[in-house]
């Protein structure tokens, strides 16, 4: 996008040329992965609601999110885990991590839950209090229903609702209740009487999502993963079209988007990227994250630069 404005001109984009371009072009960030952005600079947070079939993207983000299931009973797919949430689960994810619900056609039951987002600097403006903050931190599923831990559902519900009335303060407010929300996790985490959610037995989708993740870097085809499986190749397309709405190799590419987006945060070469998470070359790279994102690989890290 940026590429072409520069080659249209017949000159490389200034600085503030290129700048002005990323904020004109900031809503073409918004994709089907669900790429959503912060509003705020440390802490979004709000209600939702999906019912069946809602088609939620596998998706990452550069934000950690806390997620609260206030209803509904879903699967979800966190990396290569599959979980089953329940009223009173709480989702841990950092940046980065590649996540989606799996919403079956028809719920009885809508899958509703409060969102918190919250930032990398948000996190930083509180280590100097806490040191240790997220650092070495279990991610996954908590849960805290019938625990003396279920009370962290007021502090959900009370955030939600200071941003949806946006009285005067509402910011400080909710940082201070996502500040309270993260020291009750760290100390439920360390309790030895929580009871843990464990991942769903791994099944057929289960173990072809870790085969896919690694060896993102390799030739992964229909033909090598049913061979691997020892099953037909139609067997597994229809899987991943039953279970994320979307086929094989479209969720291929989508995983090592992801993987490629958070390298690029990290500051790697562009064109070791792309061959290290499996593509060609860099021009099929450069389509695929254009088509994916709606920008090309260095307006995304320009525009994440600090």
């Amino acid at each position: 996008m940026l590429e072409e404005a520069a080659g249209v001109e017949g000159r490389e984009l200034s600085p503030g040329e290129r700048q002005a371009q990323l904020e004109k072009y900031r809503f073409r960030f918004v994709n089907i992965y669900q790429e959503l952005e912060m509003s705020s600079r440390f802490v979004d947070t709000h209600r939702d609601v999906s019912q069946g079939g809602d088609g939620v993207q596998l998706h990452s983000h550069t934000f950690y999110e806390m997620i609260y299931c206030t209803g509904g009973s879903t699967q979800y797919l966190l990396g290569t885990q599959r979980y089953r949430l329940r009223h009173g689960d709480i989702v841990l994810i950092p940046p980065g991590v590649s996540h989606r619900p799996l919403l079956a056609e028809k719920m009885a039951d809508p899958y509703r839950r409060c969102v918190v987002w919250f930032s990398q600097e948000y996190v930083e403006s509180v280590r100097p209090m806490w040191p240790e903050l997220l650092k070495n931190q279990r991610f996954g599923v908590l849960r805290t229903a019938n625990t003396r831990w279920e009370g962290m559902a007021k502090l959900f519900e009370a955030g939600c609702g200071e941003a949806a009335r946006g009285a005067p303060g509402w910011q400080a407010v909710v940082c201070a209740t996502t500040l309270e929300l993260l020291v009750n996790i760290a100390r439920a985490l360390e309790d030895v009487d929580r009871p843990t959610p464990p991942a769903e037995v791994p099944d057929l989708f289960d173990r072809l999502n870790l085969f896919i993740e690694e060896h993102l870097a390799q030739d992964v085809t229909l033909e090598r993963a049913a061979r691997e499986f020892f099953v037909s190749k139609s067997t597994i397309d229809q899987l991943f079209r039953k279970k994320l709405g979307i086929s094989f190799y479209r969720y291929l590419t989508q995983s090592r988007l992801i993987a490629a987006k958070e390298r690029i945060l990290e500051g790697e070469a562009l064109g070791r990227i792309c061959t290290d998470v499996g593509f060609a070359d860099y021009s099929t790279f450069y389509r695929a994250f254009r088509r994916e994102y709606g920008v090309a690989p260095s307006d995304f890290r320009d525009f994440n630069r600090p």
